[in-house]
């Protein structure tokens, strides 16, 4: 691979993550009665949403990041004067698997709640050429959250198809895009002994432009990106002490992203590692209005927050490539967010 040598930094920053949904009865009052719903479940559909769809996008847009140049895209030790961009004897096909898992903590009076997300994701994509990259990838996650509220548990099960591309426009410049398809199913239970169950049908897209420049031995890339997802949860009325009938759920939520990326490449024996720090701001433009819970509060969520970042790109001879990275949510009132996610790549 060539890299060219850069002598000033670059300005954009970095994309896609997270955020989607996940259903959940709402709050029992003091006098249950078998009919009465509320919107506490919505605050949980956005929360934990908001963490659990953008993990598989952020995902394909890190590993799509890595392959098209920047931090963790070199693939020997050797000194290297430039971006990727296709030259050499490029592996044509790249197999990968991603692993992560995220807490989540949401501390709303009313609607609070806290617990993790677990995701598995495989992956294999082409590059059909020098700049296009096609591929697909599969992702499984499992949601376990204490509603707080309510005394009560969420349990889900999600499966999710997302095809996705990448093009490199130049040796600095690249795109890559992806929507994604998922089913999930809900497990609910509160309060005394009421239990219930529905699905979710969720979609998402995300979009990123990337712009990445080598000087010396930093790698340092920025992203100006676009992360969108919608969730519809299904009607249900659940069962024993306690009850509720929940209404049919639609949330939704759209996200501006700008962030950077900077590592330091230390060459090894057996190729290379990057330690690499990350930090990328998020704007709401575009999401599901406030819920309003039943005792006639408000439920707002900020419009704004940030994501950093740390890990290690690294490689493994010419073919195989790995990264591990921790994340944090920092400025959004009431809610918190900490992940860990490892990559493996393999081309042939």
């Amino acid at each position: 691979m060539k890299y060219v040598h850069v002598t000033r930094g670059a300005l954009m920053a970095s994309a896609a993550m997270g955020l989607l949904v996940t259903g959940f009865a709402a709050r029992a009052d003091a006098t249950p009665a078998p009919t009465k719903t509320d919107s506490s479940s919505s605050v949980v559909q956005d929360g934990t949403g908001l963490a659990s769809a953008g993990q598989i996008a952020g995902f394909i847009a890190n590993h799509l990041a890595g392959s098209t140049g920047g931090t963790g895209t070199q693939t020997s030790a050797a000194p290297m004067t430039g971006v990727a961009a296709g030259g050499g004897a490029a592996a044509v096909g790249t197999l990968w698997f991603n692993a992560g898992a995220m807490r989540v903590d949401d501390s709303h009076a009313g609607a609070n709640y806290d617990g993790d997300i677990y995701n598995a994701v495989l992956g294999y994509d082409l590059a059909l050429t020098d700049s296009l990259t096609l591929g697909l990838a599969g992702g499984y996650e499992r949601i376990r959250i204490d509603t707080k509220y309510n005394s009560g548990t969420l349990k889900g099960n999600v499966w999710t198809i997302a095809p996705y591309l990448s093009y490199r426009i130049d040796d600095m410049l690249s795109f890559n895009a992806t929507v994604g398809r998922s089913w999930a199913d809900y497990d609910v239970a509160h309060s005394v002994s009421a239990t219930g169950s529905t699905d979710g049908k969720r979609w998402f897209g995300a979009a990123n432009l990337v712009a990445e420049q080598n000087v010396d031995a930093w790698r340092l890339s920025e992203t100006l990106g676009y992360f969108y997802v919608s969730e519809t949860q299904d009607a249900y009325t659940e069962s024993g002490v306690g009850a509720l009938t929940v209404a049919e759920s639609k949330r939704h939520l759209g996200q501006i992203r700008v962030g950077g990326k900077a590592g330091y490449e230390i060459p090894t024996s057996f190729g290379h590692v990057t330690p690499y720090l990350s930090a990328r701001a998020e704007f709401d433009v575009n999401k599901s209005s406030d819920v309003v819970l039943t005792s006639g509060a408000t439920v707002s969520q900020d419009d704004f927050g940030t994501t950093f970042g740390a890990g290690v790109d690294g490689a493994a001879g010419r073919n195989v490539n790995f990264r591990v990275e921790a994340t944090t949510e920092a400025f959004r009132k009431d809610y918190d967010a900490y992940g860990i996610s490892a990559t493996v790549s393999l081309k042939f």
